[in-house]
């Protein structure tokens, strides 16, 4: 079962980062946000920051909107946590706006098997990550030649379900879209690879090649890097989820992550003193037998008072 210490918040900006005014986006950190680190996340102070760092300071007057990258983490390394999902809740007055960005995509990759039709017979697999599926067999109708591969795919232990659709294109070539969903959607999957190719042909021998359409967010997935705090990060939408529609990411595995980016709008003049717009991120999920629900509160003041709390609901 899942235990309130293995969700862990932890910086974006490379593996050595330490900061949360230089947590704009990249890999995940090795350094777990400490205590205090979202009451300080838009706290920076210009004397403090040392000349040419990549972050933006304070507006002294009108509308500054600033970002920040943070990765929520699974460290348990036996058990999922099911359905998380996260939301904004206590949101007060204040003289900013908070909102959340959280990409969801599924992964998506082609199989390609061409000249179809010169393959008389004969079998194939798949690898995918450490796993090997059984011989898949040739069919010469594409409906069930697809179903055969989803059924092979989802005898995978890692796997919950995937669709396959066969697609008949010109130059005599058969185009198979694999897309992973369920819980393995909006997750970055390892690339499926040809593990063997015993099909049997007349004329050109058969070629299988995949290659990936879409990668899958925001699982597994690295956070676009942004130069300046003020920079908006590309292709991430911006929202305010609630407890009663808040945003879906999916199943996080052992050892797990996602990101997600915040985005802080000073709508007054913006100085330290002012930047006391407080609300609360909540993770929720289910961890365990029974799936218990479970929630995880993360507080911010934009001030000096409250921090991270890492205890489920």
């Amino acid at each position: 079962m899942v235990q309130r210490s293995d969700i862990l918040l932890m910086y974006s900006g490379g593996r050595n980062n330490g900061s949360p005014n230089r947590s704009l986006g990249g890999s995940i950190s090795r350094f777990i946000a400490p205590s205090d680190t979202l009451n300080n996340l838009f706290d920076i102070k210009p004397e403090s920051i040392p000349r040419g760092a990549p972050v933006s300071g304070h507006s002294p007057a009108g509308i500054s909107t600033e970002y920040r990258a943070l990765y929520i983490k699974n460290n348990s390394r036996i058990d999922t946590f099911f359905d998380a999902h996260v939301w904004i809740e206590d949101q007060f007055p204040g003289s900013a706006d908070i909102l959340i960005g959280i990409p969801r995509t599924n992964d998506e990759q082609n199989i390609v098997i061409s000249p179809a039709s010169e393959i008389t017979g004969g079998t194939f697999s798949l690898k995918f990550g450490d796993e090997i599926t059984s011989d898949i067999e040739w069919n010469t109708t594409i409906t069930i030649l697809a179903s055969n591969i989803r059924s092979a795919l989802k005898s995978f232990d890692s796997l919950s379900d995937v669709t396959v659709t066969g697609t008949v294109l010109p130059g005599d070539i058969w185009s198979f879209a694999v897309q992973f969903i369920d819980s393995d959607g909006n997750k970055l999957q390892p690339n499926l690879q040809t593990f063997l190719n015993s099909l049997t042909f007349t004329g050109s021998a058969a070629d299988i090649s995949i290659t990936n359409v879409t990668d899958g967010r925001p699982i597994n997935d690295i956070a676009v890097d942004i130069a300046f705090g003020n920079n908006a990060p590309v292709g991430i939408s911006f929202e305010e989820p609630t407890v009663d529609s808040p945003i879906f990411i999916g199943h996080l595995a052992p050892q797990d992550n996602f990101y997600i980016w915040i985005e802080r709008t000073l709508v007054t003049p913006a100085i330290p003193e002012q930047d006391d717009e407080s609300f609360t991120l909540k993770i929720g999920g289910a961890s365990g037998a029974g799936r218990t629900s479970v929630g995880l509160p993360v507080t911010d003041t934009g001030g000096y008072d409250s921090g991270y709390d890492s205890g489920f609901n």
